[in-house]
C-alpha cells in the first residue's frame, strides 16, 4: 500500500517566500511576489528551534529549478554556518547532511583554463570611449570572474538545518507589500 496510509504526516511542510527585487519573468506568479526559498522547505518546530530541508525538492518558488542541492554547496554551506557560530555571529545551524547514494543533478562549473576575453584598447566597441574610460573598463574586466561555462554531474545532497526563526527583513518587506495590494 501507500505509504502515507500507514504512516500519517506529523509535519506540514511549507517554503517561505520572500522579498526581493520585483521581477516577474522567472516568478511563478507572475508578479514578483513570488521569490523564495526554492530548496527549502519547513517541516516543523522542536524546542523553539524551526527545522528546515534544504535541497528536498521543488517548492512552489523553485522557478522552473529542480529544487534539489548538490553536496559541494551544501558542505560549503554546512562548514560556513559552523564557522560563523563558532565565532559569535547568530545563523542557521545544520544538523545533518545526507548525500543520495544515486540522485545526481547538472550544475554550472568552470572548465579548466576557463578565462574571461578582455578586448584590446583599440576594440571597436570602446570607440566612443575616452582614453581614461577605456583604461578604467579593461582594468574593471581584467578583475572580472569567469562565469561557469560547462556542466557537470554532481551528488545530490539534503541538509537538515536549524534556528530560531527562519523569517528575514525580507519577508517582513513582502507582507507590507501584499498589505498594500489589499
Amino acid at each position: 500500500g501507500n505509504l502515507q496510509e500507514h504512516s500519517p504526516s506529523w509535519a506540514t511542510p511549507y517554503a517561505l517566500s520572500i522579498m526581493g527585487t520585483r521581477y516577474t519573468n522567472n516568478c511563478p506568479f507572475q508578479n514578483g511576489n513570488g521569490y523564495g526559498d526554492g530548496r527549502a522547505v519547513a517541516i516543523g518546530e522542536f524546542a523553539d528551534q524551526e527545522l528546515q530541508l534544504k535541497g528536498a525538492g521543488r517548492t512552489p518558488f523553485s522557478r522552473g529549478a529542480d529544487g534539489r542541492a548538490v553536496l559541494r554547496s551544501s558542505i560549503r554551506e554546512f562548514l560556513a554556518s559552523e564557522a560563523m557560530h563558532h565565532l559569535g555571529v547568530r545563523t542557521t545551524r545544520a544538523l545533518s547532511l545526507v548525500v543520495s547514494g544515486k540522485d545526481t543533478v547538472n550544475r554550472p562549473w568552470y572548465s579548466e583554463g576557463a578565462k574571461l576575453a578582455v578586448p584590446s584598447p583599440d576594440d571597436p566597441r570602446l570607440a566612443n570611449y575616452t582614453e581614461k574610460e577605456k583604461r578604467t573598463l579593461l582594468m574593471q574586466l581584467r578583475n572580472e570572474k569567469v562565469d561557469p561555462n560547462i556542466m557537470v554531474k554532481e551528488p545530490c545532497a539534503i541538509t537538515c538545518r536549524v534556528a530560531p526563526s527562519f523569517v528575514r527583513i525580507g519577508h517582513l518587506d513582502l507582507f507590507a507589500r501584499r498589505v498594500e495590494e489589499l
